[in-house]
């Protein structure tokens, strides 16, 4: 209760919005200390993505859970990548995904932030990973210049890439990311 009146203090959040925080990630099956260190990190996160509470609190319990990682590295995470992720239009679940499949292969917390910001603005604006993506025949934007999303840019990059040697592949993928 004391938790929940403080973040009703701090933040745009009410105390009951806080409480039902609290209540969703109970259901998620977290323990009393994991509610209370994670609750200001998701009223944070709610309030800067403008997506509602409950929403909020089930990507990040359900995402936590599967990635095996503590809210403050998915907090530290999504930060980093905040602002790329934002001018494109990412959405706060592909971010979440995203974050969660570096975090599998050991990148996490602010280097998986940071990680996925360089992805993000190579491949929003990166002339070389444009031009690659041109060869390939794969548009990340539609008809208006709007990003068709981060899960549909790597699924369009993979299609092309189907039936590619793994030499052509890792080419392409060089070229995308400029590591050379």
């Amino acid at each position: 209760e004391e938790a929940a009146r403080e973040a009703g203090r701090t933040t745009t959040k009410s105390a009951t919005d806080a409480a039902d925080a609290l209540g969703y990630m109970a259901l998620a099956g977290w323990n009393t200390e994991d509610s209370l260190t994670g609750l200001m990190p998701i009223l944070k996160l709610s309030e800067a993505t403008q997506a509602d509470l409950k929403t909020t609190s089930d990507l990040v319990t359900d995402s936590l859970t599967a990635m095996g990682i503590g809210v403050d590295e998915l907090m530290e995470s999504l930060t980093k990548t905040g602002g790329s992720a934002q001018m494109l239009g990412v959405s706060l679940d592909d971010a979440i995904t995203a974050t969660g499949i570096l975090a599998s292969s050991g990148i996490k917390a602010e280097e998986a932030g940071t990680s996925l910001n360089s992805i993000l603005n190579r491949m929003g604006s990166n002339t070389t990973a444009l031009k690659m993506f041109d060869k390939l025949g794969v548009s990340i934007f539609d008809d208006s210049g709007k990003f068709i999303g981060l899960k549909e840019s790597l699924l369009a990059i993979s299609d092309a890439l189907d039936g590619a040697s793994d030499e052509e592949k890792i080419s392409a993928f060089l070229w995308i990311a400029e590591t050379f």
